[in-house]
């Protein structure tokens, strides 16, 4: 620091100190979820072992956690593992919810199914009785007297109601999302942690550091959300004990194993290995820093975007001077905003099943996306729409060669798709020579259908992808519901990123068009 220092200099200074602290803060934060991995990816045959110091960068700030108490948390943990036990170790990450078909709301006795099963067999073996007591048959009327007993009350002869009994708390087996530390790879990745956060008011009512310009990161988690759930197996609770136990919080570490050695398709939660509550804060902190340093580490642009060149350029044009032309290449392909002789960035974008209603206006697939795009100001990019989802690849072509010879200069080339447009997307991936679409790929809320492959082996690097599966729950599309876990493992696996949303479909569209208009 200098008493000569510019308030820019000043600026920038704090802004780089803030930065590193977040940096220094990330590190020491993620190592913490290395360690787990390390004690609980090998639990049968762990011996107790010490954990040397976390290195760090040289900092001022390198004190924002306490090293000397974590390092103590790490060996307790690491020296309660010397014995070797039946299992697996994992950590739990949130509780399934069952939810009702119809209005998509938890179901009120959710979860119960193995105790409506014996409910309803019970009462339907009554009335199968009862039906043959009416037959006149000595012996089943007997048989049926003793059944009614059963289903009576103790003395008010009340049949028993199957309704109020499905409320009762019994053969209850709980559900939860686990990441299982032995079995990492593209069906069990290590989680993602997104965290929404604030300043604190400690933080906001800083003046000085506010009115210095300097970008601080809130203080304050106020949300929490895993990504790609449904890509991780289910556990359940069968033990009376556990299933008497409140709910297992999020970050707790549990002991797994399989109902079936052979198959694996059932997970048992047997044990809580530990649940103590500053241990799943340390856990869930250190995933939501790993998720901070992966994408910093994998966009040094400062952007969201990975794999892709950044767009740049000037202006196409104002407002008063660009169009909307709707025959492009003579195919009815849609271009905006459009001027003769200007350099841009381009983006072939299909579009999705036709007609939708967006913004309230039920409108062709062609327009959804136009309304999108003119939604935001004119930058260095030009879009371009072919009509219809899976339009061939020579007719993308015939219209870019149509523009090419009215002076349009193109930078860079990107190619997206919303919906069911994944169909032309592929098109265009298989028609485009190698290397083409050299500014990146763009998925919002794609249709994860078969056009990937059967195992999506079509995607290419660096994809981007946001979407949200609930988007996807009508009876019709249940089937390409269930395909998005295997899809974002193979986006992530060839570099790409996909961004769990709980936007609605047509929000994800705006959010993927506003990233592209640059």
């Amino acid at each position: 620091m200098s008493i000569f220092e510019t308030p820019s200099q000043r600026n920038s200074r704090r802004q780089a100190e803030e930065n590193e602290r977040v940096l220094n803060e990330n590190i020491q934060y993620a190592d913490f979820f290395n360690a787990l991995i390390r004690i609980f990816s090998q639990a049968q045959e762990l011996v107790a072992g010490e954990y040397k110091e976390t290195e760090t960068q040289t900092s001022k700030f390198n004190n924002v956690l306490e090293n000397k108490h974590l390092k103590t948390l790490q060996n307790q943990f690491a020296a309660q593992q010397g014995k070797p036990l039946q299992g697996l170790y994992a950590m739990v990450m949130q509780r399934k919810v069952i939810l009702q078909e119809d209005n998509g709301l938890p179901a009120p006795h959710g979860g119960k199914g193995a105790w409506r099963t014996a409910l309803t067999a019970l009462v339907s073996g009554a009335k199968q009785l009862d039906d043959v007591v009416q037959s006149g048959a000595a012996s089943a009327a007997r048989r049926a007297g003793r059944a009614a007993g059963l289903l009576s009350g103790p003395s008010s002869g009340e049949v028993i109601n199957t309704q109020s009994s499905e409320a009762l708390n019994l053969l209850n087996f709980p559900e939860y999302y686990v990441f299982i530390f032995a079995n990492i790879g593209d069906n069990n990745p290590i989680p993602k942690l997104l965290e929404e956060r604030e300043l604190s008011n400690q933080q906001g009512s800083n003046i000085f550091e506010r009115l210095s310009g300097v970008t601080q990161r809130g203080d304050n988690i106020i949300g929490r959300k895993f990504g790609n759930l449904e890509s991780y197996q289910q556990a359940i609770i069968t033990s009376k004990q556990l299933r008497d136990e409140e709910e297992i919080a999020p970050g707790s570490i549990v002991r797994v194993s399989y109902d079936n050695a052979d198959t694996k398709n059932k997970v048992i939660i047997n044990e809580i290995i530990e649940n103590d509550p500053q241990f799943v804060e340390l856990v869930l902190r250190s995933l939501g820093a790993r998720a901070a340093l992966t994408a910093e580490a994998q966009c040094s642009t400062d952007s969201v975007l990975v794999n892709t060149v950044h767009a740049s350029g000037d202006l196409i044009g104002e407002l008063s001077d660009v169009s909307v032309q709707r025959n492009i290449g003579g195919n009815n392909t849609l271009v905006y905003p459009f001027k003769e002789n200007a350099t841009v960035n381009l983006v072939v974008f299909f579009h999705g099943i036709e007609p939708f209603t967006y913004d309230g206006q039920r409108r062709s697939g062609q327009d959804i996306l136009l309304a999108s795009i003119q939604k935001n100001t004119i930058s260095s990019t030009m879009f371009l729409v072919p009509r219809g989802q899976g339009v061939s690849w020579s007719a993308v072509q015939q219209a870019i060669t149509d523009l090419e010879s009215k002076g349009i200069q193109i930078s860079s080339k990107r190619l997206g798709a919303w919906s069911a447009g994944s169909q032309g997307f592929v098109k265009a991936l298989e028609g485009a020579p190698s290397g083409y679409f050299d500014g990146g790929y763009f998925l919002a809320d794609p249709s994860p259908s078969n056009s990937y492959g059967s195992d999506f082996s079509k995607i290419p690097n660096g994809v981007y992808m946001e979407y949200n599966p609930e988007m996807w729950n009508a009876a019709s599309v249940a089937r390409l519901k269930a395909r998005f876990p295997a899809m974002v493992a193979k986006i992530e696996s060839k570099g790409g990123q996909a961004i769990l949303k709980s936007e609605s479909h047509a929000q994800i569209l705006d959010s993927i068009i506003a990233k592209l208009n640059t």
